[in-house]
């Protein structure tokens, strides 16, 4: 029963960061731009789940940060509440496993993080769209240069967009064998908190290492003034 339960949990925990990949994920529809449009380039820090404005629209603390209004408030509400429904439609509705399988998925997502992420911007002010669009930069972490808007940004050149795609590909690697650690109980929801905070700090090392000086000073630059995001309870986010 228990082991019925774990693969249950895992399976769901499995769906949250392939919905994160995804938004992270821009032009490569893998995994590198938190959404789609403007933040179709890496929008998604593996650090936390939804760096899109449809998902930092609904935290309590980035609703603060935005100055929202209370009718703001009701209707990024209502977009997360029916992007919920979706989501957890999709997951019900979805087949087990195979490599096409998740690319399809994956494909999903951004659909719908695009979808939903033009629905709360519609909502935002010139002035909070700005800002939350500096947090999303801060929310990707080292996944923001490897999708299509980072890059545009930032001027990658295709070499570099090869280094990227590469560590990328290790990151995913790593992350589908801390998944399966999981999935065997090998770790607790702790442990993988843990494990993925040291991914996350390599990553941004590593990421580092590919980029050129000019082109680190514009990603903060693009970073706005440094956010300090709160830890949410599990469960997701949003509140009046």
């Amino acid at each position: 029963m228990r082991s019925n339960w774990m693969k249950f949990v895992v399976l769901g925990v499995s769906f949250a960061m392939l919905a994160n990949f995804a938004d992270a994920q821009g032009g490569r529809g893998q995994g590198q731009g938190r959404g789609g449009g403007q933040f179709g380039g890496g929008m998604q820090g593996m650090g936390g789940f939804g760096a899109g404005p449809s998902s930092l629209a609904a935290r309590p603390d980035v609703q603060t940060e935005l100055k929202l209004s209370a009718d703001q408030k009701t209707k990024v509400q209502a977009i997360s509440d029916k992007m919920r429904e979706e989501r957890r439609a999709a997951f019900q509705g979805g087949g087990g496993g195979g490599g096409q399988d998740m690319q399809a998925r994956m494909a999903e997502m951004q659909k719908m993080s695009a979808k939903y992420d033009a629905e709360v911007l519609a909502v935002l002010t010139p002035e909070q769209t700005a800002r939350i669009k500096q947090l999303a930069v801060q929310m990707a972490g080292a996944n923001y240069p490897m999708g299509e808007e980072g890059q545009k940004a930032l001027g990658v050149t295709s070499d570099q967009q090869s280094k990227l795609r590469a560590l990328q590909d290790k990151q995913r690697e790593a992350m589908m064998a801390l998944m399966e650690r999981m999935r065997n109980q090998e770790l607790d929801f702790q442990s993988m908190g843990a494990e993925r905070e040291k991914m996350d700090k390599i990553m941004a090392e590593e990421v580092g290492k590919i980029l050129t000086a000019e082109q680190k000073a514009k990603w903060e630059e693009l970073k706005g003034k440094a956010f300090t995001f709160q830890q949410q309870r599990r469960g997701g986010g949003g509140g009046n």
